[in-house]
């Protein structure tokens, strides 16, 4: 079925308040009696309402979310949103309940009902740990005459194979209309509703891509920790980091000297086997360096930082000096200054006061990690968007491939959360120019075939 690619919210929230309120009147009338002090009695007569004004207002909010995400959707990838159906809503329940401010019990009761009043139409549970699927009945979404048109065709087809049978006729029939299996309860009832067989649950899988550079390091990704959110388990690994915690908070002054000793220690043996490998400094010029280093490159260790952070920082320093190893390789005809100062106060080369020495090699490093990130974060879009079209051909990894082109889509989404707006953007840029139809494949690939001369 073609489904119209703009939806009107007033009249969609319009048809669902006649939705409403016509299941609020087919309810049937109860009585109950009251008994008075006095001894007298009142039969009183009262409608129930099968949705009350709060689950209303429940299945208003679901409404305009659904069409806010409709056309999001539909401006990320196009009509391939319309590959298996109408797209979904991807909610949970705390969002629902935030909504309302409930909470989530109560947002889970009201989405029972709306299932059960079939105004939403269809659910799909991806484990209690994620989001869940939900899908608006398309006759409060859309005023189509070709739906009106189907479920008129529908009753007919209900209508004969009633006509058709006993009066042993079973409780439940399943009728095959459209390649879908539609179960009709109690025959005997002329308003029974369609009953639609719930989803079962559907796992997501990993993306496996090909990989042409390999993840960041650790020490590479030190500087964009702070632009990358990671998630983390809160029961992995919790004795060993409690242990190394406990460990930290017993070290001793003397053992932390110790270790900050170590780093100045090993941090000017690499650079003297990189930057001066043929001097052959004396006692005095050794305790010269140490102390500038000790000044300007790690400032007296004054700075309050873990020792992860310390060891990450001694990281960055070692590669600061295989940059500047690798500067002077390229420019022979350069040559580097002594590593203290020497005739003019703060003329060494890791003195903190020569902005042109050792210190500029930060913003190298920042630079050179930008660089990376963004040659990365590239080539993480181009795997995701190869997984697509890879979907579309069928050759994608069995987890994705199971999934239908919108899932597969927003788990890829997901994944790449991580990395920032801008890779999300990006992304979504170019995951629309992923055409509908399946791609053409050719045997030999992208391999350019040369046609020798006879």
């Amino acid at each position: 079925m073609q489904y119209p690619r703009t939806i009107d919210q007033g009249a969609a929230l319009r048809r669902l308040h006649q939705n409403v309120q016509e299941l609020n009147e087919a309810m049937p009338v109860k009585t109950f009696v009251r008994t008075y002090t006095s001894g007298s009695t009142k039969t009183i007569a009262y409608r129930p309402k099968r949705i009350n004004a709060s689950t209303k207002a429940t299945a208003e909010h679901l409404v305009k979310a659904y069409v806010k995400e409709y056309y999001k959707t539909i401006s990320t990838i196009g009509d391939a949103a319309f590959t298996d159906g109408l797209p979904s809503l991807t909610t949970n329940g705390v969002q629902i309940a935030a909504w309302r401010s409930f909470s989530d019990r109560t947002s889970r009761n009201h989405l029972a009902t709306l299932r059960d009043a079939k105004i939403v139409s269809d659910y799909k549970f991806h484990g209690s740990e994620a989001d869940f699927e939900v899908w608006i009945n398309p006759e409060i979404l859309f005023d189509c005459p070709q739906m009106e048109a189907d479920q008129q065709k529908l009753s007919t087809i209900t209508a004969q194979v009633l006509a058709q049978s006993d009066k042993n006729f079973p409780h439940r029939v399943t009728v095959t209309y459209s390649n879908k299996d539609i179960e009709i309860d109690n025959v005997s009832n002329k308003h029974s509703d369609i009953q639609k067989a719930e989803s079962q649950a559907v796992s997501h899988g990993d993306i496996h891509g090909d990989t042409e550079q390999q993840q960041p390091t650790e020490g590479k990704t030190a500087n964009l920790e702070a632009n990358v959110t990671v998630g983390h388990c809160d029961n992995q690994g919790g004795r060993g980091a409690a242990a190394r915690k406990r460990r930290h908070q017993e070290r001793t002054d003397a053992q932390k000297q110790a270790i900050f000793e170590g780093f100045l220690h090993s941090f000017w043996l690499y650079a003297k086997q990189l930057l001066y490998p043929s001097r052959d400094f004396q006692p005095w010029q050794e305790e010269l360096a140490l102390a500038t280093i000790r000044r300007s490159v790690y400032h007296h260790f004054e700075p309050e930082m873990s020792e992860k952070e310390w060891d990450n920082y001694q990281k960055e320093l070692y590669q600061r000096i295989e940059m500047v190893s690798s500067y002077y390789a390229k420019h022979p005809n350069k040559f580097i200054p002594e590593p203290y100062a020497w005739g003019r106060e703060g003329a060494g080369y890791f003195d903190w006061e020569n902005e042109r020495g050792f210190r500029a090699t930060a913003q190298w490093l920042r630079n050179s990690q930008q660089l990376y990130r963004m040659h990365y974060t590239r080539q993480v879009v181009s795997r995701a968007i190869r997984a697509l079209q890879k979907h579309r051909c069928g050759t994608a990894p069995a987890k994705l491939q199971k999934l239908t082109y919108l899932e597969a889509y927003r788990t890829i989404e997901q994944s790449l959360q991580r990395f920032g707006e801008a890779v999300l953007d990006r992304f979504k840029a170019l995951a629309i120019t992923v055409g509908q139809d399946k791609p053409v494949v050719f045997q030999r690939g992208f391999t350019k075939v040369i046609k020798r001369k006879n």
